[in-house]
This record gives structure tokens, sequence and C-alpha cells, in this order.
């Protein structure tokens, strides 16, 4: 990718583990740049060339989309924190063999983030709070939820700037709960 300047939400959105796909970093595809962790993908139009490596085929996502109900995006706050016990690391060195071992605090991640919880947009739609919490973050108030709940919704961050959000299975997480102001 050139040096051209990114929005945030481009960083927020790229993989932060291994995937059969190279989406651990912005890529550009048929004058796009993206940026996807295979849950949240975000797009703006680029001159820059094709990106080399493995990518998914993502542009067909974007055209597919069919939705006309605007939803607005709660604030929600979403928190990561280092891990103390690696320093954020997710291995340190064992003292006794002088290997490195995983972190058993945090499992390897070097750091924790606060519980996942479940954030209806809609009856039959929603998404977690930590995607609640990067669409807020990033200027997004609204978005368009899809004639099919199994498709993604579609937000903008800007009018150069457009993304997709595949829902959340709610299942086991705990519901949402805006904070009361004191």
């Amino acid at each position: 990718m050139t040096e051209e300047k990114l929005h945030q939400i481009f960083a927020d959105c790229c993989a932060q583990k291994k995937s059969i796909y190279d989406i651990d970093k912005p890529f550009v595809q048929n004058g796009f740049a993206y940026a996807t962790n295979a849950k949240i993908i975000v797009r703006q139009k680029t001159d820059a060339p094709d990106s080399d490596g493995k990518l998914p085929d993502v542009n067909a996502l974007f055209d597919e989309f069919r939705g006309d109900q605007i939803v607005e995006i709660p604030e929600v706050e979403f928190h990561e924190h280092i891990c103390e016990e690696c320093n954020g690391r997710g291995i340190w060195v064992c003292n006794e063999c002088k290997q490195c071992v995983i972190c058993d605090a945090c499992e390897g991640e070097g750091k924790f983030s606060d519980p996942l919880s479940f954030v209806p947009l809609s009856c039959s739609f929603g998404i977690s709070n930590r995607y609640a919490a990067i669409l807020y973050r990033n200027g997004v108030r609204t978005a368009c939820l899809p004639d099919d709940p199994d498709r993604p919704c579609r937000f903008h961050v800007d009018e150069d700037i457009e993304g997709l959000l595949v829902r959340t299975i709610k299942d086991d997480m705990k519901l949402w709960e805006p904070q009361e102001e004191e």
C-alpha cells in the first residue's frame, strides 16, 4: 500500500490474529483500500495498485447489500488493558528453564478486554459492544440494516469511507445496558 493516510478505523478493523488471508494490515483491491478482520470491513477509493498476497475477494460484498432501515449506533465504551504479568508481550521467560512460556494470565494475548455484551440495534439484529465502540469512536452514528438479518449491516464513517459489519449472535452473551449518568 502507498503512504496514503488512512482513517483510524482501518487500523481498528485489521485482523489481530493469523488468518488464512493476509488481512493483518490494509490492502488494495480493484481501486479500493480495505481493512477487515472477517467480522467488520471498511473500504475507501484509492489510486494505489492492487496488493500482493493471499486476499479475500471482497468487492461483491458491498454490491450485494440490500436494505433501508436506518438505526442509531449507541455510545458504547470498550476497553482493552495490557496484561501486567507479561507487560503485554503474551510470553515471559521462565527463571528455571530460561525458555519462553506463554503467559497463563492472558493466555498469550498480552491484553485483557472488557467482557463482551450484546448490543441490539433492532429486534432482529445486534452487534457486540466491541464493534459498537469501534464504530462510535470513529464517528459512525447510524447504520443501515440488511433486509436479510443473516447479511451484514452497512455504515458510513464519512462520505468516502463505507463499511459492513456482520451481526452478532447473542447466545450466552449478556445484554448491554447503557451506563446511567450520575
